[in-house]
C-alpha cells in the first residue's frame, strides 16, 4: 500500500503562520523573554508559529516540542495577524507579597522550590492562572502565575502576589486530539498524574498555554503543553 506524502513546503500554505529562519543557527528559549536557551533552530528552515508575546514567537520543531525565539530570527509569513498572545502594551506585572516563593511548576507537591521573592519587588507575569496544589497536608488548590524577575522564572501562588492589571486569560481556540493524547494534572510527565486519554478525533477547548515542561521520563526533552477542557 502506497501512502501519499505531501511534500509542499510549510510556507506554501497561507492558512499557517510560518517563521523561516536566516542562514545562521538560532537559539530556542524556554520563555518569551529569551533568557534560558533550551535548543537551537536550523538555518534556512521553516517552522510553524502558534503564539506571540511582544516580538517573540513560539514555534514548533515537531508535533510535541517547541519553544520561543526572537522575531528577528527570520522572516514571518502566512496567517500571523491573529496569533494568540500579548503585546508589549498589555504585559502584566505584579508585586511580591510576604513569603512569595517561586516554584518550578504550579504546585508545592509537584514542583521544586527555586527562590523567594523580596517583598515589594516587581515581577512580570508570563502566563496563568493555572490551578495547582498549595499545601502539602491537604488537597487544597489555588491559582498560580508563571512570573519572571531577572533571570529567575517560575510559578508563584496568586495569594502571594499583588496583581497589577492582569489581562483576562486568552482562549487560543480549539484543538483535535491525535493518537495517544494523554491528559496530565501538570505540564510535566515526571511530576504530573495521568488523568485520562482523549479519543482520537475528539475536540477540546484550549484554556491556556503553551507552557514548556518535560515530555519524557527517560531524558530531559522538553515540549509545549496546553491546558484543555
Amino acid at each position: 500500500m502506497n501512502i501519499p506524502v505531501i511534500s509542499n513546503p510549510l510556507h506554501s500554505y497561507p492558512t499557517v503562520c510560518i517563521l523561516v529562519t536566516s542562514n545562521q543557527v538560532l537559539a530556542l528559549y524556554n520563555e518569551p523573554t529569551l533568557l534560558t536557551q533550551q535548543d537551537s533552530l536550523k538555518p534556512n528552515a521553516a517552522y510553524p508559529v502558534i503564539r506571540q508575546s511582544g516580538t517573540s514567537y513560539y514555534v514548533y520543531i515537531d508535533q510535541f516540542y517547541g519553544g520561543w525565539t526572537a522575531g528577528s530570527a527570520g522572516s514571518i509569513s502566512g496567517a500571523c495577524s491573529n496569533l494568540p498572545g500579548t503585546t508589549p502594551s498589555s504585559v502584566a506585572t505584579a508585586v511580591a507579597l510576604a513569603n512569595a516563593r517561586v516554584w518550578s511548576s504550579p504546585g508545592v507537591s509537584t514542583g521544586t522550590w527555586i527562590s523567594t521573592l523580596t517583598q515589594g519587588s516587581q515581577v512580570t507575569i508570563l502566563s496563568g492562572p493555572v490551578r495547582g496544589p498549595i499545601s502539602y497536608s491537604s488537597n487544597t488548590e489555588g491559582d498560580w502565575y508563571q512570573v519572571q524577575q531577572g533571570s529567575v522564572v517560575g510559578w508563584v501562588w496568586s495569594k502571594r502576589l499583588s496583581l497589577n492589571a492582569v489581562p483576562p486569560a486568552q482562549v487560543a481556540g480549539t484543538a483535535v486530539a491525535l493518537e495517544n493524547a494523554r491528559i496530565w494534572s501538570q505540564p510535566n510527565v515526571r511530576t504530573g498524574t495521568l488523568l485520562s486519554t482523549l479519543a482520537v478525533g475528539a475536540s477540546v477547548q484550549i484554556i491556556a498555554g503553551p507552557v514548556v515542561g518535560p515530555i519524557r521520563n527517560d531524558n530531559d526533552t522538553m515540549g509545549g503543553w496546553y491546558q484543555v477542557g
